[in-house]
């Protein structure tokens, strides 16, 4: 896995304890990867996805805190413990 990967990983975990419920960001996830194989950026996959999905503003900014937080990497880490990367 290389610094990309690991960055969108933690950002999906950050999502996932922002949302909490798989009814909202199981779409957002889905959203996130087809951009990202569609070529798209990250930073530009996840801001369409934000306006697509119309994640509040509320929501994004508990995401971007996790991402640069030891929440962040705790979550990482927890996910990475469980698919055993």
């Amino acid at each position: 896995h290389g610094p990309e990967e690991c960055s969108i990983n933690r950002f999906e975990s950050c999502l996932i304890d922002s949302v909490q419920t798989q009814d909202q960001y199981v779409p957002l996830i889905y959203c996130l990867e087809n951009n990202l194989m569609a070529k798209i950026p990250f930073d530009k996959a996840s801001a369409k996805c934000f306006r697509t999905m119309s994640v509040s503003e509320d929501i994004q900014r508990m995401i971007q805190s996790c991402l640069v937080s030891s929440l962040g990497e705790r979550l990482q880490q927890k996910a990475a413990e469980k698919t055993g990367d």
